[in-house]
């Protein structure tokens, strides 16, 4: 059996948004900053991987 036959299920909500931390940006009179939101993915699994 092929690998490409077989359904998939969406596990987690891709890709995740980038959020501006503007005071941060600002305190240090850098360039902008951005968090990736990965705690948004839908799903707590633990570690960086849906597994």
């Amino acid at each position: 059996m092929r690998l490409n036959t077989l359904p998939r299920i969406d596990l987690v909500v891709t890709p995740t948004p980038l959020q501006p931390l503007p005071n941060l940006t600002k305190h240090l009179k850098g360039p902008r900053i951005l968090v990736k939101r990965d705690d948004l993915t839908g799903l707590a699994f633990g570690g960086n991987k849906a597994r």
